[in-house]
C-alpha cells in the first residue's frame, strides 16, 4: 500500500508539472516532449484496459480489487490533468470559433468543410455536435501597433514560425495569413487566421480568429492559442523595436 501511495503522489506531481509547463508556455521544442506525451497516452490506455479488466473480474468473481482500480485510475490521472487544466471560465464556453472582432470577423480562405479534420463516422453522432458560430471572448480585443501593416505582417510570419505552427501559404494575402495552431500535447489542431488593417495614422490593427477543426466544444483551447500568439507577436515586435 505504501508503494501505491508513493506512485500516486509521483503521478499526480508529474501531471501537475506537465500541465503547469504547458499553461505557462514553457514547453521546450525537444523530441523528449513527444516522447513524454507518448508515455502519457500509453499510460492512459493502460489505465482504461485495467479498469475494464477489473470490471470483468468483479462481475465474474464478485470481488472488487480496490488497489488495482486505484492504480489504474492514477495511470490515467496525468493525461486527464493536462487536458483539463484550462481555467473553468474558458472550459465552459460552448463554442469552437473565437475571434477578436465580432462585428467584422476575419474570414478563412478555406471553407469549414475543407478545414474539418473530423471523421465521417463521428459526424453521424449528432449528440456531439454544437452550433458553429463566432463568439467574441469578453477579455479579447484587437491588438494595435504603431508601425505599418507590411512590417507587422512579416513579424507575424516570424511569430508563427517561432511557435512551430504550419502556415497555409495559399491563403496568404496582403492583409491576412492562415496557420494551424496547437499545444505540444494536443492530438488535434485549430485553424487560425490573422488579419491586419491599416489605421488612418499609419498604424496597424491585428485581429485573430481561431476555429477548432471539428464541431466539438473547444474547451477553451482556442482562446488560449490566440493569447499565446498575441504574446509571441508582441515579444517579436519588442525584439525588433517595433511598437
Amino acid at each position: 500500500m505504501k508503494a501505491l501511495t508513493l506512485s500516486a503522489l509521483l503521478l499526480l506531481l508529474f501531471a501537475f508539472i506537465i500541465a503547469l509547463v504547458e499553461t505557462a508556455n514553457l514547453a521546450p521544442a525537444l523530441p523528449v516532449v513527444s516522447f513524454v506525451y507518448a508515455i502519457l497516452i500509453l499510460a492512459f490506455f493502460a489505465g482504461i484496459f485495467g479498469l475494464s479488466m477489473s470490471v470483468i473480474r468483479c462481475v465474474v468473481s464478485r470481488r472488487f480489487y480496490i488497489v488495482f482500480v486505484m492504480f489504474m485510475l492514477l495511470c490515467m490521472a496525468p493525461m486527464i490533468s493536462v487536458h483539463h487544466i484550462v481555467p473553468v471560465q474558458y472550459r465552459l464556453l460552448l463554442t469552437n470559433d473565437v475571434t477578436t472582432d465580432s462585428a467584422e470577423t476575419p474570414q478563412f480562405y478555406n471553407s469549414l468543410s475543407s478545414r474539418r479534420a473530423i471523421s465521417r463516422q463521428l459526424q453521424s453522432f449528432e449528440i456531439f455536435r454544437i452550433q458553429h458560430r463566432v463568439t467574441q471572448h469578453p477579455y479579447l480585443g484587437t491588438t494595435h501597433f504603431s508601425s505599418n501593416c507590411r512590417r507587422i505582417l512579416r513579424i507575424i510570419v516570424s511569430s508563427l514560425s517561432y511557435r512551430g505552427w504550419p502556415i497555409n501559404f495559399s491563403a496568404i494575402s496582403d492583409s491576412s495569413i492562415e496557420a494551424s495552431a496547437s499545444f505540444f500535447f494536443a492530438n488535434s489542431s485549430s485553424d487560425m487566421t490573422i488579419r491586419t488593417i491599416d489605421t488612418p495614422r499609419g498604424g496597424c490593427n491585428v485581429d485573430v480568429r481561431s476555429s477548432s477543426r471539428n464541431d466539438f466544444a473547444d474547451w477553451g483551447h482556442n482562446i488560449l492559442l490566440i493569447d499565446r500568439f498575441i504574446s509571441t507577436l508582441k515579444q517579436m515586435c519588442r525584439r525588433q523595436n517595433v511598437v
